[in-house]
């Protein structure tokens, strides 16, 4: 089965194998916030991708865990990039307490937080 050329380049900016998101926790810078753990790496690939980790810690439902996935790879596909000058591999860790009725909002303001605390 042939992958349609936008969605294929659109998963090379995502990290799939569990090596890549084992290289970020140890090598990686972290950054922690309240409802996030975002662990950064530079990356030699020449783009920045993105990993999303959101347990069943945070909610038992997937419909949720999804929810937030999705919060926190639009928030990313806004504002990042602009914010970039090299090519970086960041793991997202979601922690317990992220699936609140306002999470949308309470995300947000983490990712601002880390954002500002990152050194680009």
């Amino acid at each position: 089965m042939r992958i349609p050329v936008r969605l294929a380049a659109y998963r090379l900016k995502r990290i799939s194998k569990t090596r890549d998101y084992r290289h970020a926790y140890t090598a990686g810078t972290k950054l922690s916030t309240q409802l996030l753990k975002i662990y950064i790496v530079g990356s030699l690939l020449g783009c920045t991708r993105l990993g999303i980790v959101v347990g069943r810690r945070v909610s038992l439902k997937a419909v949720v865990r999804n929810r937030i996935k999705r919060v926190i790879r639009h928030w990313f596909s806004q504002h990042l990039p602009a914010a970039l000058r090299n090519s970086y591999d960041i793991a997202v860790v979601v922690r317990p307490g992220a699936a609140r009725e306002n999470c949308s909002a309470s995300l947000h303001i983490d990712l601002e937080t880390v954002l500002k605390k990152w050194p680009l």
